[in-house]
């Protein structure tokens, strides 16, 4: 909501999801305003919202501990999904 304003986040997304013909739809991270929301619920019809409250600390701790080899793409994350091989793919 700070950088880009409201409308024009809200439009971005309603012209990715335009034309899906998909039941179901998962917005991850979206919307983050209130604004974002109000404007969501009158072009799409919303079913369920959740609202993850995770400490701080914890995402933190989670980012802290991935890893991506960038030839391949693929991400690890140490605590439970550690490459074959410390700081190889």
């Amino acid at each position: 909501g700070g950088l880009v304003p409201d409308d024009v986040i809200v439009a971005m997304v309603l012209s990715e999801t335009e034309g899906n013909n998909c039941e179901h739809l998962l917005l991850d991270g979206f919307p983050r305003t209130l604004g974002q929301a109000e404007t969501l619920g009158k072009n799409m019809a919303v079913d369920l919202v959740l609202n993850l409250a995770v400490p701080t600390e914890e995402i933190v701790q989670r980012a802290a501990g991935r890893w991506m080899h960038p030839a391949s793409g693929r991400t690890y994350a140490y605590d439970y999904n550690p490459p074959k091989e410390e700081g190889k793919d």
